[in-house]
């Protein structure tokens, strides 16, 4: 999936810059061992996901509403 997503990427986002494919690919997928290591900062420092949301990120209740409300659509 994401192969075809990266191989249909054909113009970088600002002019002149290069597109690295194999940079790109680790961008858009998941590695099990940061997202475990960052959901265990989140839990350590936060108390879990939501509360990384609202207090690092300002990200509240209302703000998640909304942003279910486009996803979903």
């Amino acid at each position: 999936y994401v192969d075809g997503l990266v191989d249909g990427v054909t113009e970088a986002p600002v002019p002149g810059m290069q597109i690295n494919g194999e940079a790109l690919r680790k961008l858009m997928q998941v590695e099990p061992d940061y997202l475990g290591g960052a959901l265990a900062i989140m839990h350590e420092r936060h108390g879990g996901v939501t509360g990384f949301l609202e207090e690092a990120l300002d990200f509240d209740a209302a703000k998640r509403a909304e942003l279910a409300g486009l996803l979903s659509e």
